[in-house]
């Protein structure tokens, strides 16, 4: 017998071993971890409406001469937006870390221009009507709220007022279409209405 039959012979050997003790212990060989990681449950974006939001933290910005704040879900965490829109955060309800990359499916607040928000807002401002569907705020720092459609994109928004750090721009929600009617919508509408009243802004 050669020296290669030898070494098959062994190995089968072994292999008879290994399964005799797997049968006894009624423990699983390695070989069927992988289905059980392939069936364990995940965690959705819509199912996230039912989970307790983590809490609130104190979102901090500067912008010109002014400095501002507003109250956060933790379920936001900030990015980078590469654009005018900053400061920014994005949903993402199952993580724990400070700082994340941007993911277009996942729904955004952030502060930033709009050309839809500003000629409202400055016709608004100038004794024109309030905008077809928006609610009139209360809030020095805001005239009005309003829901509206851009780029394949929900936006649910706050319209700064004129004399304000980010005058004629918006705080905004920007959602999936595919979330519209959803407990999550109402979730997150509840997260942007918290920051809305709780913004405040004040000199260098």
């Amino acid at each position: 017998m050669s020296f290669l039959d030898k070494l098959a012979k062994a190995a089968k050997a072994v292999e008879r071993i290994v399964e005799s003790s797997s049968a006894v212990s009624g423990t699983r060989t390695s070989q069927s971890a992988p289905k059980a990681a392939e069936s364990a449950p995940k965690n959705t974006l819509l199912e996230s409406a039912s989970v307790p939001p983590k809490p609130d933290f104190k979102a901090e910005s500067s912008f010109g001469d002014k400095e501002f704040s507003f109250e956060l879900s933790g379920d936001f965490i900030e990015f980078n937006s590469h654009c005018e829109m900053e400061p920014s955060y994005q949903y993402e309800p199952y993580s724990t870390d400070d700082y994340t990359e941007y993911d277009g499916k996942l729904p955004v607040i952030a502060i930033g221009p709009n050309n839809t928000i500003f000629n409202a807002a400055v016709s608004y401002e100038g004794g024109g009507p309030l905008p077809s569907g928006a609610k009139s705020c209360e809030s020095p720092s805001f005239l009005f709220s309003m829901q509206f459609s851009e780029h394949n994109k929900k936006i649910y928004a706050y319209a700064f007022s004129g004399g304000t750090a980010r005058a004629h721009e918006m705080l905004f929600l920007e959602y999936d279409p595919s979330i519209v009617g959803t407990a999550l919508e109402k979730k997150l509408f509840a997260i942007l209405d918290h920051a809305a009243e709780t913004y405040m802004e004040w000199g260098r």
